[in-house]
């Protein structure tokens, strides 16, 4: 009784992420990965639209590799960081990769942070 349970909890666990997938907006639109809103603290604006675009720009690149990284830096405040490309997968018969975002930021700890992409019918979309 407990196993069959267990399935069911994880069948359910599974179809929640697959609809939080499916049912959110389009990436640009998405919660930041590193807190909770477009503007991760400690950076400007500008340097988290340069992340953003970034990451942006190795979604859209094709054929993607291991080991493609875009650069982004910002000379007016000093922050900048690399986006690579860490792993090509298939999940759930969609294309997707996991890119690593390392941080350089001068007003705070620099930080790692890893992300998986997939790409849907509606674009790329960070997998839940």
């Amino acid at each position: 009784m407990f196993a069959r349970h267990r399935r069911v909890g994880a069948a359910m666990l599974a179809l929640a992420a697959a609809g939080a997938l499916a049912a959110a907006p389009a990436a640009r639109a998405q919660v930041n990965p590193f807190g909770f809103s477009r503007s991760f603290k400690g950076m400007s604006q500008d340097d988290s639209k340069m992340l953003f675009d970034a990451a942006d720009a190795l979604n859209a690149t094709d054929p993607l590799h291991v080991g493609d990284t875009k650069t982004w830096g910002n000379m007016a405040t000093g922050d900048g960081g690399t986006v690579t490309v860490m792993r090509i997968f298939r999940s759930g018969g969609m294309a997707c990769h996991t890119l690593r975002y390392d941080l350089h930021l001068k007003s705070r700890r620099s930080g790692r942070y890893t992300v998986d992409w997939c790409r849907t019918d509606s674009g790329w979309k960070i997998k839940s």
